[in-house]
């Protein structure tokens, strides 16, 4: 089931997205885990970041999420439980990571601390340092990474996803959150010139040129 459930996941993200690029130069992480603590502002966040995982980093992935029993076919791609309301779930699932992490080191955990999905022009919602500290210590004290995700829709009807990232540390700084605002303020004022880690699905519209026929409509276009 698991190939079939990844064609679903990038058949998803090629409808959803004109294009998903990565901006910047490709990351040199650690050997072992590595924690990506990324903003939050669309559905599509935790497909990115496995996208990310696979295309480029070739790497095993984790993401905790809230509503896995909705969509339980993406537990088959790395998504582990951790409903709001359900504390066994969530330490279980921060076991199992820990447990991961230790059977095999080239795994990446998506982390989403704001905790609640919002608007892509809002600002990043405050998290808690300490909570971050805390989960280092739980998770055997993996790599941290800050890559942040924008939207845009320049010159398209569908958005372009624009990932970017900073420097790994061997420990959360505390700063992330400043991290990630300046890191998103960069990938909108790019040129998006970057490597492309999926091209989206060409539209109908696309693919259909009818400039042919405007002679057809001298009159209503204003061409002579």
């Amino acid at each position: 089931m698991r190939r079939p459930v990844a064609w679903l996941i990038r058949r998803e993200l090629r409808r959803t997205f004109r294009r998903v690029v990565w901006i910047g130069p490709p990351p040199t992480l650690p050997a072992g885990p590595v924690v990506v603590v990324a903003n939050h502002q669309s559905f599509h966040d935790g497909y990115l970041m496995w996208l990310l995982a696979l295309e480029m980093l070739d790497r095993r992935f984790l993401v905790w999420m809230e509503e896995v029993d909705r969509v339980p076919f993406f537990a088959l791609q790395g998504a582990l439980p951790f409903p709001p309301n359900d504390a066994r779930r969530r330490a279980t699932a921060m076991r199992k990571t820990r447990r991961l992490f230790d059977e095999t080191p080239r795994t990446m955990l998506a982390y989403f601390p704001e905790g609640a999905l919002h608007g892509a022009d809002e600002p990043i919602y405050p998290f808690a340092p300490d909570g971050l500290a805390r989960l280092h210590r739980v998770l055997g004290e993996p790599g941290w990474w800050n890559v942040a995700i924008h939207l845009t829709w320049r010159s398209d009807s569908r958005p372009t996803a624009l990932l970017g990232g900073g420097l790994v540390s061997a420990a959360p700084s505390g700063d992330e959150r400043n991290q990630l605002h300046d890191l998103r303020a960069m990938l909108r004022h790019t040129a998006e010139s970057g490597r492309v880690l999926l091209d989206g699905a060409t539209r109908r519209h696309e693919r259909i040129d009818l400039r042919w026929a405007s002679g057809l409509f001298r009159h209503r276009t204003g061409r002579k």
